[in-house]
């Protein structure tokens, strides 16, 4: 009988433990979808940016195009996109630590010598 129980609380323990955090397998992984949400919103400003004089219809038409493909670039389709920032925003702890983590990535690159364009001497 105490086997039986000793088995019990190994098991309960066991399941327990195991990480209910991770994204099923049909949903981008946090570094995946950090790196979509980087590249759709750095595409938005500059739509944002640069197409300031077209009208509102124009620019969500652009902002769409390029969504496309952003999504293709990164082998994903809006469908698995949606479903995984659906996912995300279901479970705040997660996409707490995968907006955190895109905005460091996005902030060490700023920082980065890549970044940085040489100084213009009038």
């Amino acid at each position: 009988m105490r086997l039986l129980i000793f088995l019990f609380l190994i098991l309960v323990t066991v399941a327990a433990c195991t990480r209910k955090d991770r994204p099923p397998a049909d949903v981008l992984s946090p570094d995946e979808m950090g790196q979509v949400l980087i590249d759709l919103s750095q595409a938005e400003a500059f739509v944002e940016n640069f197409h300031s004089r077209d009208s509102s219809n124009v620019k969500d038409s652009l902002i769409t195009v390029v969504m496309d493909k952003i999504l293709s670039l990164h082998k994903t389709d809006d469908a698995k996109f949606t479903k995984s920032y659906k996912y995300y925003k279901s479970h705040p702890a997660l996409f707490k630590i995968l907006i955190d983590s895109a905005y460091s990535r996005v902030q060490r690159f700023r920082d980065s010598s890549e970044f940085k364009r040489p100084a213009v001497r009038l």
